[in-house]
């Protein structure tokens, strides 16, 4: 798991401040994967990004690590917003909203990884 700008610590539920919270409960490792809107449009020189905290019940989450951080040109520029994550055939999908530059519509992006916290 990749460690974005803020420090990754243990804590609890009401420490989160998130929107759009989302769990994967994942069978395969006996945890639970907390998504959410946290930095939709950046946060000072920090492009935005998922970001997620891993727990092994409801209440004490070890994060926040990076689920997604766009690469170089991708198309939504702000506005990340309510990413949910699916497992198909052993695929982890984010299904997530996005927001082009300016003058330009939220569109919802499908985000591939092989691992429920993003791509190993």
């Amino acid at each position: 798991m990749q460690q974005g700008f803020r420090k990754i610590r243990s804590v609890h539920t009401t420490d989160i401040h998130m929107r759009d919270p989302f769990v994967y409960a994942c069978k395969k490792e006996n945890k639970y994967y907390l998504f959410g809107t946290t930095f939709a449009d950046g946060c000072g020189d920090q492009e935005p990004m998922f970001e997620v905290y891993i727990g092994e019940n409801l209440k004490e989450w070890k994060g926040p690590y990076v689920a997604f951080q766009p690469p170089q040109g991708f198309w939504g520029i702000r506005h990340y917003w309510a990413p949910e994550v699916f497992e198909i055939n052993n695929n982890y999908y984010m299904f997530a909203t996005f927001k082009g530059g300016i003058g330009e519509h939220r569109g919802t992006g499908i985000l591939v990884a092989n691992h429920p916290g993003g791509t190993l």
